[in-house]
């Protein structure tokens, strides 16, 4: 079977290898018949297929559902060089390794954005672990800086509620932060 991806939609040479009506509208066919949710990963029929955006320069590698990248084992690379390396999720990253010029992060996204537990490594050696926010450290976690060691609360990136702080040069502070 053919499968081409265009701006999100699904198109196949032949409508008849798919089941779908002569448009090739999968969406309508699944709902006729009751396609599995998204929601339960482990029984989706997924197809395999390599696209690319020529635009963005993209190169994804993996699953699809229902013409949207969803599943583990996806690849995807950007002009730049970056990758990323896991599952999606309704057509974003949702659990893997984003690999840039300025950091390395492993753990849970949502909205392409860095969230729930994970670990960011930057390039100048600044590293975080613990639970994230919308791209920010917000929850328990471990900051490693030239600055010292902190492990504790943090909100919206920044030390706040009961921590420990171990500075470079021996000293050490323990308690809240506000």
């Amino acid at each position: 079977m053919m499968m081409s991806l265009i701006g999100g939609l699904t198109s196949y040479d032949d409508p008849t290898e798919t089941g779908a009506d002569s448009y090739g509208n999968l969406s309508i066919l699944n709902l006729l018949m009751g396609s599995p949710s998204p929601e339960d990963d482990d029984n989706l029929p997924t197809e395999f297929a390599t696209i690319s955006d020529p635009e963005t320069g993209e190169v994804y590698e993996g699953p699809f559902w229902d013409g949207l990248r969803h599943g583990a084992g996806a690849t995807c690379t950007q002009l730049d060089g970056s990758k990323f390396f896991g599952s999606y999720k309704y057509d974003s990253p949702h659990e893997g390794t984003m690999i840039t010029a300025a950091y390395t992060y492993s753990g849970q996204f949502l909205n392409n954005a860095f969230h729930g537990q994970g670990h960011l490594a930057h390039a100048d050696g600044t590293a975080y672990t613990g639970e994230f926010s919308r791209h920010e450290y917000h929850g328990v976690g471990k900051l490693i800086t030239d600055e010292g060691h902190y492990t504790g609360d943090f909100h919206k990136n920044v030390r706040h509620g009961l921590g420990v702080m171990r500075y470079a040069n021996g000293d050490c502070y323990s308690g809240q932060w506000v």
